[in-house]
């Protein structure tokens, strides 16, 4: 007798995810995804908790390739949870790096945390326990170059400001991605960058931030380009 399995379904317009894999330049360098459990889209009234999940790292990978690093987050119900509860797929959201991390500089800060780690007043069970989280973290935080600068936008009537600004300095971003509750306007980095971050980094975070991805659900809406 055959068995239905209920799937989180992340991924609605395959497309659009394979286009984001040409934007952030996935065939070149080391990428970053990970998944978000967020309380705030929390639509049943649960007192679910935030928690980051499952970071995958991936190198010079194609747009059919990163799309199914994507698509193997659509696991069983289930399968994503914390100690207590089963996370719903309404409160989901898939994040990836815009920008290359630098491997180099992720491996030497890995090697020398395991080292102090080693030598150090911790339990060994703690250190090997957790050698998988190090190593995510130390590529979290290693950036590569940044060539893609994203003006997070949280608030959506906020876009339209950014917008004409943009226009005003003859500025065209790379794309415009509209996610749960705002924006993420990617701009090539440039000259006008510096007149970018003067106009908006007291009003908007700026920087190298990770995306939700478009093509994918974020807490149920379906983040897209625009």
């Amino acid at each position: 007798m055959s068995k239905t399995v209920l799937v989180h379904d992340l991924v609605y317009d395959e497309k659009q995810v394979m286009r984001f894999a040409e934007l952030i330049n996935a065939k070149s360098g080391i990428h970053q995804i990970f998944l978000n459990a967020r309380k705030k889209y929390s639509v049943d009234g649960a007192k679910h908790k935030n928690k980051h999940m499952n970071p995958k790292v991936f190198s010079n990978a194609n747009p059919e390739q990163f799309l199914s690093i994507v698509k193997s987050y659509e696991r069983p119900i289930g399968s994503y949870r914390d100690s207590i509860e089963i996370f719903p797929t309404n409160i989901l959201v898939l994040y990836a790096t815009t920008n290359p991390r630098n491997g180099v500089a992720a491996a030497k800060k890995f090697v020398g945390e395991i080292i102090d780690a080693a030598f150090g007043n911790i339990k060994e069970d703690y250190i090997f326990s957790h050698l998988h989280d190090r190593l995510n973290s130390c590529i979290m935080g290693s950036k590569g170059d940044i060539e893609l600068i994203t003006i997070d936008i949280d608030g959506k009537e906020l876009y339209p400001k950014v917008a004409e600004f943009l226009k005003e300095i003859d500025e065209t971003p790379a794309a415009v991605i509209e996610t749960h509750g705002g924006y993420h306007v990617l701009l090539n980095r440039s000259e006008k960058t510096s007149l970018v971050f003067k106009e908006f980094s007291s009003i908007h975070t700026m920087g190298d931030i990770f995306c939700p991805i478009p093509g994918t659900y974020q807490g149920g809406f379906p983040v897209r380009f625009v």
